[in-house]
């Protein structure tokens, strides 16, 4: 579960973007073929190439193999983080929440398809969702028509026990390996699709244990991935238990393999699938998807049922349930009969019942999903206290975690950074549908860019960010402005004195006009500014050229 390939598609169509070479320092990127407007959908890609689920989320959150929306009920829901968790007591309490009582407040989203096959735990969202994934998409190879799985499932195991990235980079190459011998389309063409992004070695990216000072401490390679030699030790670990599991896909069946097809066709084709299982192959790929995979978060919608759940039993509660809720019940609107009313109490008792063990259950949620359970457990209590307002997407004690992951996408991933980005990706969906937004106008011919980082950090703290994770120094105009004036606050430059003046000669001193020097002081808090550029001016002034590694 959660982890997902799509069937490889062309650029997304879009009459606002296209694709340019911008130059040997930024590669490639996506530049406005026409003005846009502030708020306005630059483009969307609902279909990802490579979408995987972080580990820790996929514990946390039942997801469909095939769409990757979230599947259930709220009772699979919490079935599915407490029994991870090892939560065996919660999970028999959860058994006597009433089905009838999740559908009544609506908080079921659909049913749990499972895929049916022995040892398989993939689920599905519906029977169609089920059927495309058996009969179209790469689970029909490492499930349906796999001989042996176990192999697969230990190359999971150990990916997802030391690094997510491991586990896109299986899926890439076997979504390769799919694309060819079960669609019968061409080696060169679908490697294309994954090898057109920027790349580094991915030990390129981390530091040598040399140059950290910091020796092993029992004195053998470790698995970390901190260091570059932990890295490729993990890599050549990591890449023997794939070979293992996709190897015998490289193999012709007997009827992709008649008579008349010649030996030396077959090696030539055994020698393209080789490269797949090389160590620099498979080490560019982590560095790949390290350098240009999106984050992918999206909520939960079951959050927002109960929220209305919340607002519904507060709106018409009686006694027990204002007990519960800490608020006092609505007056009576008319007189009943007797019999109705011991019939109202019993339904409101067994309501209030529900409503217990339901807290009960999602507070043991809360309690698993979060870090600190002394800090989380009182904003959780204080969420429910607040009654409708308890279950906000945006509010930190909602139950149910979101969907996080990281997805390669053909637009989105050619999309270049700036520290004063120009439009914004989401995932407006509960689904890894991307969407991006221009945040100001666009002019036509201007390149898109978005923020791969919090652009809020100070200038040191972002260009340390960028550095190290992926590899360039930003010099976009924002950056540039910042580390200018740094020099002049530092020089005690008496322009320093008037807004005017400094915005004048930041405009000559970096050739940017002064209306974007003006905007961009605008957009960060002058006082802001000045006190973390005092801080280590110095450090910004040695910012070197943006650095966009090829392949």
């Amino acid at each position: 579960m959660g982890d997902h390939a799509q069937q490889l598609q062309a650029f997304p169509q879009s009459t606002c973007v296209r694709v340019e070479f911008l130059g040997a320092k930024r590669g490639r990127g996506l530049v406005a073929s026409e003005s846009i407007g502030t708020a306005e959908v630059i483009y969307t890609e609902d279909s990802p190439l490579l979408v995987v689920q972080h580990e820790f989320s996929r514990l946390c959150g039942l997801t469909c193999s095939n769409c990757l929306c979230f599947v259930g009920s709220l009772k699979d829901a919490i079935r599915h983080i407490l029994t991870n968790s090892g939560n065996l007591s919660s999970v028999a309490r959860l058994n006597t929440l009433p089905d009838a009582f999740l559908e009544k407040h609506r908080l079921v989203l659909g049913p749990v398809v499972p895929c049916g096959e022995p040892g398989c735990e993939a689920v599905f969202c519906s029977e169609a969702c089920r059927q495309h994934a058996r009969r179209d998409t790469l689970h029909r190879m490492l499930c349906v028509d796999a001989k042996e799985s176990r192999h697969w499932r230990a190359f999971l195991a150990h990916a997802r026990r030391h690094h997510d990235g491991l586990v896109m980079a299986g899926l890439c190459v076997a979504q390769v390996l799919f694309e060819v011998r079960f669609k019968g389309r061409c080696l060169p063409e679908i490697l294309q699709s994954f090898l057109q992004f920027h790349s580094a070695p991915w030990e390129s990216l981390a530091p040598t244990i040399a140059s950290t000072g910091e020796a092993p401490k029992d004195g053998r390679r470790h698995l970390h991935t901190d260091t570059a030699e932990g890295r490729v030790a993990l890599l050549q670990e990591s890449l023997a238990l794939l070979k293992e599991a996709l190897y015998p896909f490289v193999q012709p069946t007997p009827l992709e393999n008649p008579p008349d097809i010649l030996s030396t066709e077959k090696a030539k084709k055994d020698a393209s699938f080789a490269r797949l299982f090389e160590l620099n192959f498979y080490s560019h790929l982590m560095g790949c998807f390290a350098l240009v995979c999106l984050d992918v978060e999206y909520v939960h919608p079951l959050n927002r049922r109960l929220e209305a759940f919340y607002r519904n039993v507060l709106g018409t509660a009686s006694s027990p349930l204002d007990s519960f809720w800490g608020l006092q019940p609505d007056a009576p609107q008319s007189s009943v009969s007797s019999e109705e009313r011991l019939e109202k109490k019993a339904q409101e008792a067994a309501e209030a019942d529900a409503v217990e063990v339901l807290k009960g259950l999602l507070r043991d949620v809360y309690v698993v999903t979060r870090w600190n359970e002394e800090e989380t457990l009182d904003a959780f209590e204080a969420g429910v206290s607040q009654g409708s307002d308890a279950l906000r997407e945006d509010f930190r004690g909602a139950p149910l975690l979101p969907f996080i992951g990281a997805g390669l996408f053909a637009f989105g991933s050619l999309t270049n950074h700036s520290c004063w980005p120009n439009a914004e990706a989401d995932f407006p969906l509960p689904k890894p549908s991307l969407e991006v937004r221009a945040l100001r106008p666009i002019a036509e011919g201007e390149e898109v860019v978005i923020s791969y980082i919090d652009e809020s950090l100070s200038l040191h703290e972002r260009q340390k960010i960028l550095q190290t994770n992926y590899g360039f120094s930003c010099t976009c105009p924002r950056c540039v402005v910042e580390a200018t004036e740094a020099l002049l606050v530092l020089m005690k430059a008496p322009e320093c004195a008037d807004g005017a003046q400094l915005e004048d000669l930041l405009a000559r001193r970096t050739g940017i006009p002064v209306g974007v020097v003006s905007e961009i002081r605008a957009w960060v808090p002058q006082e802001q500014v000045a006190c973390r550029m005092s801080i280590h001016p110095r450090r910004y002034m040695h910012a070197g050229p943006a650095i966009q590694p090829g392949f």
